[in-house]
C-alpha cells in the first residue's frame, strides 16, 4: 500500500506517529524504517527492501520524507525517475508513506 501525506507538518507528523505506533503494536518495531534523507541510501537498497518481502516478517513500514524529491533537490532526477517508474513493483505486504 502506498500513501502520500501532504498537509500541514504538525498534523502530518502526528498521523505518522500514530501509524508507527499502530504498526509497532500489531507487528514489530524491527520493520519500521523512517528515511529522513532519501539520498543516504542507494537505489539498490530501495530495490531490495521496498519491492520484496522479508524472510522472517510479514509486513514492513517505510516512511520516506521530502517527497517529491525534485522540489527540494535539483540533483534528484535519478531517484525521482526510479520511484516513478518502479512504484507499481512495491510488494503488497509493504506499507509506504511518502511524506511531503
Amino acid at each position: 500500500m502506498i500513501y502520500l501525506f501532504t498537509w500541514e507538518n504538525y498534523f502530518r507528523n502526528e498521523l505518522i506517529n500514530k501509524w508507527k505506533l499502530a504498526f509497532w503494536n500489531k507487528y514489530s518495531d524491527l520493520n519500521i524504517f523512517h528515511i529522513k534523507n532519501y539520498s543516504e541510501f542507494s537505489l539498490n537498497y530501495y530495490s531490495q527492501n521496498l519491492f520484496s518481502t522479508w524472510l522472517f516478517s510479514s509486513k514492513s513500514f517505510f516512511i520516506i520524507d521530502d517527497f517529491p524529491f525534485w522540489l527540494n533537490d535539483a540533483n534528484s532526477d535519478e531517484y525521482t525517475d526510479y520511484f516513478l517508474n518502479n512504484i507499481e513493483k512495491v510488494d503488497s505486504e509493504n506499507i509506504i508513506i511518502f511524506n511531503s
